[in-house]
């Protein structure tokens, strides 16, 4: 329970610099939960994080369950569940979720700059 309230703080504060951090946390608590598309799009929090990584729309026309259905399985074709039960490939997933979030969300820096500066300004 401590464990569970400190991970749900960590989220919070990290959010409150960067959402973007504050999903890759999220996922990374919840993706060896996952098991299927449906999964995914039950949480908007995961729906936007695994959209962004495998590159889907933000917003979905899945408004009857036909496209619901084709959208979770189109998750599932592109998404492996079984490596969410390796926490290196979830890290690795958050990582790629985090660089594609910050390439496309933080304007205030130049993100494909900062790849090439190795940390110097």
């Amino acid at each position: 329970m401590v464990d569970a309230y400190l991970q749900q703080s960590l989220e919070s504060d990290a959010g409150a610099e960067d959402t973007g951090v504050r999903l890759a946390l999220y996922f990374a608590r919840k993706a060896p939960t996952l098991k299927s598309g449906y999964d995914i799009l039950s949480d908007p929090a995961l729906t936007q994080v695994v959209n962004t990584v495998i590159g889907l729309p933000a917003t979905s026309s899945a408004t009857t369950n036909d496209a619901l259905a084709a959208r979770a399985s189109l998750i599932s074709r592109k998404v492996d569940f079984a490596t969410f039960q390796d926490p290196a490939k979830v890290e690795a997933f958050a990582r790629r979720f985090a660089a594609i979030w910050d390439a496309q969300n933080n304007t205030a820096t130049d993100p494909i700059l900062a790849l090439f500066s190795n940390g110097q300004a």
